[in-house]
């Protein structure tokens, strides 16, 4: 079993969502084994899919060797989930932002604007 087959048994997909088109931006990362940018700010309003697709892009190898020491024992699917909830936290604007490498003024509260859900 090679190491995309490892990475798409650990990372909960949503197989109802259609595969994403590619483009050019700040914001694009390449998959690895596709050799496709795809532009992640085109998912900014569709949480679940763009934490997909930041997983996808990065993989839970590379993801895994950036947390920190306290996070190092949970799952693939635990930082997954934890990534969600972080970016469902934040406006469109601000992951956008984050996104494009500008630094994020810390005074624009994170949460209540452009990416609030009706509940």
């Amino acid at each position: 079993m090679d190491n995309s087959e490892k990475k798409q048994e650990s990372i909960p997909v949503d197989n109802s969502v259609p595969a994403g088109s590619s483009g050019q931006s700040s914001s694009t990362s390449t998959t690895a084994g596709e050799g496709e940018s795809k532009d992640l700010s085109q998912f900014v309003s569709d949480v679940p899919r763009l934490t997909k697709e930041i997983f996808d892009a990065v993989g839970w190898a590379k993801i895994k060797t950036m947390l920190p020491p306290y996070l190092k024992d949970c799952t693939c699917e635990q930082i997954y989930n934890l990534v969600s909830h972080e970016l469902n936290g934040m406006t469109e604007s601000r992951i956008l932002t984050i996104m494009n490498g500008k630094p994020v003024d810390k005074t624009v509260p994170e949460a209540g604007g452009d990416n609030q859900k009706p509940q």
